[in-house]
């Protein structure tokens, strides 16, 4: 999991204990950076077109995955990363389980 920190004070620990309780996810799997081009992996789940973007050209044969939001749609940036884009959960383990 990459996520991106916030600049709280407590936020990094509240983040680990909310992916853990909802996810399994346990913290050293997880990587708090706003530069998430830096981990590479077989998709990327975002709500922003533009890490999406810069992502994406790091690691052409992975798929970008944008997690569609009111606040993202009219967003204008680089769509030539062929955004796959979802509404929900389900939609992103299909587009996962087409990868395995």
């Amino acid at each position: 999991i990459v996520t991106a920190p916030y600049h709280a004070h407590t936020w990094v620990s509240a983040r680990n204990k909310w992916l853990n309780q909802h996810f399994g996810i346990e913290r050293d799997r997880i990587v708090h950076t706003h530069s998430k081009h830096v981990v590479q992996g077989n998709a990327l789940i975002d709500d922003s077109r533009k890490n999406l973007a810069i992502w994406s050209r790091h690691y052409e044969n992975s798929i970008p995955i944008l997690w569609n939001r009111t606040y993202n749609v009219k967003e204008k940036h680089d769509d030539s990363a062929n955004l796959v884009k979802v509404d929900n959960w389900q939609q992103v383990f299909s587009i996962l389980e087409s990868i395995k």
